[in-house]
């Protein structure tokens, strides 16, 4: 019997290697990785991710590899046993993944360590400074880092510049790194992303179901192999643990291959869990299990999206639409509303968001949308976000993402998708003092302020843009410095640095417009405190 024929199926749908191509994005894995690719493209330092055995940690890590494997700016190494006899081995061994070239012996002791330190200082500031690289060391199975190793991570994020950490350090850990980390107050502060894995509801253990067997389909469609009883079994035996999910779904084909059976029902489900699942998953309350599973069910039926179900029952979607085409010439229609056929249904047509240059300067209200953007390569949705609105938050990322709903996969968008930009006001708060911006000069659309900037990527100072919208002028984009100052000779003494011939419409400015100008990035991003740049 050649299930994978019946099945249609072109490769195990249900293996328990770490293949990107199989990793589902429910929404805690698709917030996580949207947040670690911010943070290391910000170059925040430290992220920790947590989770218990069997929530994804190892293929969210490889999924992470693979996003960051074609942005040439950004080199991953990968470590997947931290656990050393000595500092001095972890510290060599950081080196190899750093450095190809023979690394030398030192001698046991605080020498070898110093010489170490010092090796991997060197080749950081080479990669992060002189190359411009952003240097990400990716530790899986954290939990096994010794205390005197963990004291090496901390000094290594040491190593910094006045904008940013050299080294960008993610690692993956069992919950019982959380105690590790409660002893060590000094590298527990220098976290900046601290994210915790839980189990799938149930939502996602169907949805995951079916996205792998999607996934492995020789035409990119799902038989029906599962019963809706046994996604029920599935999900009360595994509690939702995507790696438990994954085995028993395996056994459950291999039980059908061996009984020859086209699907998996709820009795097939509970004795591959009795025989291969230590405990047993179902013993008491065998009743309650299923009046609670029953009533889920209900709610999904009538609240979830049917969409959900087609891979279940194929003609589900169109027997229903064939009882609302039956149903719908018998209800009454309001003569006020026949009237107005824009107004039939509750979702507005689709059609293209027009130019920025099509917006009336002298309308009395503000745009809703800013215009649009095309991704380039290396760039996301974070990016996008934080050139455009000068923030990375999640308001404004599902704002984005709300306007966009033809992007499927906001956290993996590919080269040349439009980005379509709502208008988000921000209230600015003012410093109280004069300010002066260098100002480089102002275009109509977001498209040409983005390729401005991106067109100067390694200037000093950086530029950014600012979105606002005047009564007398439109919608506008202006591109300034990130600095602005407290005195105007201070920023006259920026402007002389800026090369001219470049920017030929460079110039200050003071203040930003009058209170009834709108806009949607806040001016006073930084500011300057001592020699160095600090958020506000």
């Amino acid at each position: 019997m050649d299930y994978f024929e019946i099945l249609n199926l072109s490769k195990e749908p249900f293996s328990n290697s770490p293949d990107p191509e199989f990793f589902f994005q429910s929404r805690q894995h698709k917030e996580c990785l949207q947040k670690l690719e911010i943070s290391i493209r910000l170059r925040r330092g430290l992220n920790v991710v947590v989770g218990e055995v069997g929530t994804g940690k190892t293929t969210l890590c490889r999924q992470l590899i693979q996003k960051f494997s074609t942005d040439e700016k950004i080199e991953t190494y990968l470590m997947l046993d931290p656990q050393f006899s000595s500092s001095q081995e972890f510290l060599s061994a950081i080196q190899r993944l750093f450095d190809e070239r023979e690394v030398a012996t030192d001698p046991p002791g605080q020498e070898g360590d110093i010489n170490a330190k010092e090796r991997i200082k060197q080749v950081l500031f080479q990669k992060g400074v002189d190359e411009n690289k952003t240097i990400v060391l990716i530790i899986d199975e954290g939990q096994k880092i010794s205390e005197p190793c963990l004291e090496i991570l901390r000094e290594l994020l040491n190593y910094e510049t006045n904008h940013h950490k050299l080294l960008q350090i993610i690692i993956f850990a069992q919950k019982e790194f959380e105690e590790v980390i409660a002893k060590h107050e000094n590298f527990k502060d220098r976290i900046n992303l601290y994210h915790r894995l839980g189990p799938l509801d149930f939502r996602d253990t169907w949805q995951m179901i079916a996205f792998r067997l999607q996934q492995s389909s020789r035409d990119k469609t799902v038989r029906p192999v599962f019963t809706l009883p046994a996604f029920l079994a599935i999900y009360i035996s595994t509690s939702g643990y995507p790696r438990k999910i994954i085995n028993l779904c395996h056994q459950s084909m291999l039980a059908m291959i061996v009984q020859n059976q086209p699907k998996a029902g709820w009795l097939l489900i509970r004795a591959c869990a009795r025989r291969n699942m230590i405990g047993n998953p179902f013993t008491g309350r065998l009743s309650l299990t299923f009046g609670l599973g029953l009533l889920l069910v209900v709610c999904l039926l009538i609240f979830g999206n049917p969409d959900l179900f087609h891979f279940w029952k194929v003609n589900a979607s169109e027997k229903k639409q064939e009882v609302l085409k039956k149903d719908q010439p018998e209800k009454p229609r309001p003569a006020e509303v026949a009237g107005k056929p824009e107004i039939k249904v509750p979702v507005p047509p689709k059609k293209e968001i027009p130019p920025n240059d099509a917006v009336d300067p002298s309308s009395e209200t503000a745009p809703r949308v800013l215009g649009k953007v095309s991704i380039q390569k290396g760039e996301s949705l974070g990016l996008i976000s934080l050139s455009i609105f000068g923030r990375v938050d999640p308001m404004t990322l599902e704002s984005i993402v709300a306007a966009n709903p033809h992007i499927a996969r906001p956290e993996n968008i590919e080269t040349g998708t439009v980005i379509h930009l709502p208008a988000i006001p921000v209230r600015v708060r003012n410093t109280g003092l004069p300010c002066w911006w260098v100002r480089l000069g102002e275009t109509g659309s977001p498209e040409e302020a983005m390729e401005f900037i991106r067109s100067h990527p390694e200037h000093d100072p950086p530029f950014r843009m600012i979105p606002f919208y005047s009564k007398k002028l439109g919608l506008k984009f202006e591109i300034i410095a990130k600095e602005y100052f407290f005195d105007p000779d201070s920023a006259q003494k920026l402007l002389e640095k800026i090369e001219t011939a470049d920017f030929p419409h460079a110039g200050i400015r003071s203040g930003w417009g009058d209170e009834k100008d709108v806009l949607y990035a806040n001016p006073y991003l930084v500011y300057k405190s001592g020699s160095g740049m600090r958020k506000e």
